[in-house]
């Protein structure tokens, strides 16, 4: 399961090996995203299917951030340097928005669709 951070929690998350999931409740798309992204989450978590030439992503970070109810707070965080140090809110442009973040590498946010299939593959890459 993912877990649901705050601000101070999102500055540590993107120092280490994460996956943030930003959304709004308000949303739709937000609210047919997050079921998947869970799910995925959960799968990589435990070890999904490694073994069947899957890489190990357990020690990935899988993180929600409620945008709307912390995005004052985000959108004034200056988080590392590059991208980052303009702040997390220029990565966020609509919702939801999932961001991939590598220990010493710039941030990428994930475009390639909805579905459980796509994400999974896009970690897989990254990580």
């Amino acid at each position: 399961m993912a877990k649901l951070i705050t601000p101070t929690a999102l500055k540590q998350a993107v120092g280490s090996n994460a996956v943030v999931f930003v959304y709004a409740d308000w949303c739709p798309a937000c609210q047919t995203m997050k079921p998947v992204f869970e799910d995925v989450a959960a799968e990589l978590k435990t070890g999904g299917q490694v073994g069947c030439g899957e890489a190990d992503v357990s020690y990935v970070h899988f993180c929600k951030l409620d945008y709307v109810r912390h995005g004052e707070a985000v959108t004034a965080q200056k988080i590392g340097r590059g991208a980052l140090g303009e702040g997390f809110h220029t990565l966020v442009r609509e919702f939801p928005t999932v961001v991939f973040f590598r220990r010493g590498a710039e941030p990428t946010v994930y475009a390639e669709g909805n579905d459980a299939a796509s994400l999974k593959a896009a970690i897989l890459d990254f990580f």
